[in-house]
């Protein structure tokens, strides 16, 4: 069975009045109910490290589980300024998809990944433009 990502960190979203990257980091619980928190009651919790952490992490045993975190307002997040959205994957098998939303518009899938036999870190890339990043939302399906 699928597992889930073992630490995410927040996107880092570039406000224009910022010479580097802003980094957010997930602040709530929003949609989900089948993944479970390793430790406490608080799934964002468990994945707010600055730096990834297995001590740590959520998970989920159902096919098709879907959980989504919120972040705090970091302002616009423009592509070519370099947002990107980071998290980490746990040693496993199945596989786990990741979609940016702002609200319940899904602004960008960021991928399908296959679990493997090794934590993975993933970075990618924000291709699409928000004006604010209210309502900016992560959220992970697991697969079997």
């Amino acid at each position: 069975m699928p597992s889930s990502p073992a630490a995410a960190s927040a996107p880092p979203l570039p406000n224009g009045s910022l010479t580097s990257p802003q980094l957010l980091y997930p602040t709530g619980d929003v949609a989900g109910g089948t993944w479970l928190a390793s430790t406490g009651t608080d799934l964002f919790a468990c994945i707010d490290e600055t730096a990834a952490s297995d001590a740590d992490y959520i998970y989920t045993t159902v096919p098709g589980a879907y959980q989504e975190f919120s972040f705090p307002d970091g302002g616009a997040v423009d592509p070519s300024t370099g947002g990107h959205v980071r998290y980490r994957l746990p040693a496993g098998t199945g596989t786990i998809t990741a979609i940016l939303k702002q609200g319940s518009t899904t602004l960008q899938t960021l991928g399908t990944h296959t679990l493997t036999g090794s934590a993975q870190d993933i970075d990618i890339t924000i291709t699409s433009s928000v004006a604010n990043s209210t309502n900016l939302r992560v959220g992970f399906t697991a697969s079997a």
